[in-house]
């Protein structure tokens, strides 16, 4: 065999292992058919959960914030007297006939509205699903009446929680404080002067302790220097000074005891340690 012959045998064996080697590498076309079918199948599985799941999304959304179920139709106040119930629902700004979402009220800032509201001493907001609003809350107690200028009823905590007229029938339910500087007073803010704490505390005191006593009481009067002196019905004065009167209640008790009757006394005088003046009419 010639030397052409060689080579032109040469380049056809090439070219076969090639055309072999491209068999090798290609798939039978059934193969390829059912891979494509499979594709297929897996992106269309894929595109039909993936559009389940926006439905889903779509109706779980509008049956938390669109639908009726969480509605609020309810709003309860409880552990306060029905006018101030009334007052803490407006304050807290909930309107049942707005369709309001329970989902989307915030208790806190319900809270702090109500909180805001001077005879409020403790607030607690709840929900309660699915359509309910519950507002518990604990009302400041008057102990006596602040007369400076305006009159205003404070609690143990000399706090101002209302502000009175002298026709309101309250005037006449509790002891007077008087004294206070109108500048000190602000309403739904206790007012932070010792003297008149150290007043409530006299007049809670004798409450609790000496109810006979405490008919009697008509004023705690607060000097310039800040002493305490307290008025009795009839004008007679109880003279306590710098001296905490709680202090002092024992000793008045015991002279009131002696005297049998302060109706007749002008003054009692107990700023002088364990001596007591006093003067009769």
């Amino acid at each position: 065999m010639g030397a052409r012959s060689k080579r032109n045998m040469t380049k056809y064996l090439s070219k076969q292992k090639i055309k072999v080697r491209r068999t090798r590498g290609r798939r039978p076309f059934p193969d390829r058919v059912r891979q494509f079918f499979l594709t297929a199948a897996k992106v269309c599985l894929a595109c039909c959960l993936l559009t389940a799941v926006i439905i889903s999304a779509k109706t779980i959304h509008h049956f938390l914030f669109k639908s009726t179920y969480f509605q609020l139709n309810n709003l309860f106040v409880k552990g306060v007297s029905p006018q101030l119930a009334k007052e803490i629902k407006a304050a807290s700004d909930l309107d049942i006939d707005s369709r309001l979402n329970l989902l989307t009220i915030s208790t806190e800032r319900i809270r702090r509205r109500v909180a805001s509201h001077p005879k409020i001493k403790y607030v607690r907001v709840v929900k309660k699903y699915p359509s309910s609003v519950i507002i518990r809350a604990l009302e400041r107690e008057p102990v006596a009446i602040v007369n400076s200028q305006r009159m205003y009823l404070v609690d143990i905590e000399a706090v101002a929680i209302d502000m009175l007229d002298q026709k309101n029938q309250s005037t006449g339910a509790f002891p007077f404080i008087t004294g206070v500087p109108a500048s000190r007073i602000q309403l739904g803010q206790p007012i932070d002067l010792d003297a008149v704490l150290r007043s409530i505390d006299l007049i809670v005191n004798l409450q609790a302790k000496n109810p006979n006593l405490y008919k009697q009481l008509a004023e705690v009067h607060i000097t310039d220097k800040n002493e305490i002196t307290a008025y009795l019905k009839g004008g007679v004065e109880i003279r306590f000074g710098n001296t905490p009167p709680v202090e002092k209640l024992p000793a008045l008790e015991t002279f009131a005891k002696k005297m049998r009757t302060l109706k007749k006394l002008h003054y009692a005088d107990f700023r002088f340690g364990n001596q007591i003046y006093y003067v009769m009419k």
